[in-house]
């Protein structure tokens, strides 16, 4: 291997290291703005005709559903993920026909069931630039976005990522009052 070579696998590393201490920041969503989250991922599967949407955070090993419209699972593992090719970039991802791309052919949700032919991602960002997860929907059959569609999936995500960071701060927040309550009692 070619000192180059190693120096992008470290820097390749070192980054995905930070990007999953942001995943790690955000994992324990606030229960109180859940309904949002959930609201959010409803507009995604209506505006974009699609009868499975999720808001997903990447970890390193297994996909975290944070809100879901149309399946029962609350994870599904890294290796048979969409959304892991579509965190490796920053603009929408969309999968027209699974079964035409050879990194989603062979996958068992493109095999059997449920069939997944359709995906599209907008990518979640944390405050410091990573990407830590994805607005996605899904169907089961191939299709496209209009761009009004994909404007909007984009958009939407956004709105969970501002969600993301506003749950993030009001933690910070709360955990600084209960240390000042704390010395006040001192």
């Amino acid at each position: 291997m070619a000192k180059s070579d190693k120096l992008i696998n470290a820097s390749d590393l070192l980054k995905e290291s930070q990007r999953l201490d942001a995943v790690k920041r955000y994992h324990n969503f606030n229960l109180n703005r859940e309904k949002a989250l959930q609201d959010i991922v409803m507009l995604a599967s209506y505006i974009c005709d699609s009868p499975i949407a999720l808001a997903t955070l990447m970890d390193k090993d297994i996909q975290w559903i944070k809100a879901k419209v149309g399946v029962e699972m609350d994870q599904m593992p890294v290796a048979t993920s969409f959304c892991v090719h579509a965190i490796k970039q920053d603009d929408i991802m969309v999968i027209e026909d699974a079964l035409l791309d050879k990194r989603f052919a062979q996958l068992p949700v493109v095999t059997g069931n449920p069939n997944i032919r359709f995906y599209a991602a907008a990518i979640l960002k944390s405050y410091d630039g990573h990407n830590v997860g994805t607005l996605c929907v899904y169907d089961v059959k191939p299709k496209l976005l209009t761009a009004v569609q994909q404007n909007c999936l984009e958009a939407l995500s956004k709105q969970v990522s501002h969600l993301m960071e506003l749950d993030l701060s009001m933690l910070k927040v709360n955990e600084h009052i209960a240390e000042i309550e704390q010395q006040n009692q001192k």
